[in-house]
């Protein structure tokens, strides 16, 4: 809080005041000694008020000035219903029910990945022998038609149609489902504790099916972009084992970037949806992208910025559902 100034008459105070809200700066006034103090609430709103203010005092009978009391009532008429809709939505939220119940694509995306590293020894299991990873991974050819196909592309697996040889076959599902594919304890378990934070936030505020089309896209997307990008530049190749050609790629990295930037997004730009973040959180992920980004070569920075690039993307959409070895992501 700042003070500005002073001024003698209480209804001259509270015209300036209704002024000031007209211009989108957040005032408070209070009497002292007989006369009335004009704050500011916010620091950066103080040299725009000042100025304000000095002119107020030459003229106050301006006709700049004339209809403001109505103006600032009609504005906090305005900030009391968005208030009243936040506190809503807060309370809806707060009241539906146990998280299994209400968010049970986010438990089954959950339940997914931990029997997906059971069955590949949490993605250390041979990729040429374990039918889970080669099920599951982006890039996956067996033998004889392994070699065919780097035979084709002279043996370049930095070559698209290498890369997307499963997919060009038809197996679409491959862009999606390297995201329950982890790689050791540690990875799984960090994963799945952001996916449980920001996935009940989105699927428990706009349901079941949003939060669903939101993790495809932004996994296919994620994905995409980590097995396209050049190697040299932190992409992702397949590669063989005991002649499979197969990509070491997984993680629910990328979706999570993709619904923490969704929430953040929201978090700015719609005020009623409830959500809210931690400082803390939102220093933790970006500087985390950041130290992947250039510190840490084996982690999957493309599927990570392409996911939060994604998820922001989507925070800006008018949504109104709802009541109703291996490369790491």
């Amino acid at each position: 809080m700042r003070l500005i100034g002073e001024l003698s008459e209480e209804s001259l105070a509270k015209r300036f005041a209704a002024y000031m809200m007209t211009e989108n700066i957040s005032p408070k006034i209070e009497e002292r000694d007989g006369v009335w103090e004009v704050w500011v609430k916010e620091e950066d709103e103080q040299e725009r008020a000042l100025e304000e203010f000095n002119r107020f005092q030459i003229d106050p009978d301006n006709s700049r000035y004339q209809g403001v009391l109505e103006k600032a009532a009609e504005i906090a008429r305005e900030e009391e219903k968005k208030r009243r809709q936040f506190q809503k939505n807060v309370v809806q939220i707060s009241r539906k029910g146990g998280v299994a119940r209400r968010t049970p694509l986010t438990i089954l995306l959950i339940v997914l990945c931990c029997v997906v590293a059971l069955l590949t020894n949490f993605g250390y299991a041979d990729m040429g022998k374990n039918d889970t990873l080669q099920a599951l991974s982006f890039t996956s050819i067996a033998p004889p038609e392994a070699e065919l196909v780097l035979q084709k592309y002279d043996n370049d697996i930095e070559n698209s149609n290498v890369r997307l040889a499963s997919i060009k076959r038809g197996e679409v599902w491959r862009l999606i489902t390297p995201i329950f594919i982890h790689f050791g304890s540690m990875h799984i378990l960090f994963n799945m504790l952001w996916l449980f934070q920001f996935g009940r936030m989105i699927e428990i505020r706009y349901g079941m099916f949003w939060m669903a089309v939101l993790v495809v896209v932004v996994a296919l997307i994620s994905n995409l972009f980590q097995c396209l990008v050049p190697e040299k530049v932190g992409g992702s190749v397949p590669g063989m084992a005991n002649g499979h050609l197969i990509m070491a790629l997984g993680g629910m990295s990328g979706v999570v970037y993709g619904l923490f930037g969704f929430i953040w997004v929201k978090s700015l730009v719609d005020p009623a949806s409830g959500f809210r973040l931690q400082q803390s959180t939102i220093i933790i992920l970006v500087a985390w992208l950041f130290v992947g980004s250039f510190f840490m070569g084996n982690i999957a920075n493309w599927a990570h910025g392409a996911g939060l690039a994604m998820g922001m993307i989507a925070g800006y959409l008018p949504l109104n559902i709802g009541d109703s070895p291996a490369t790491r992501t």
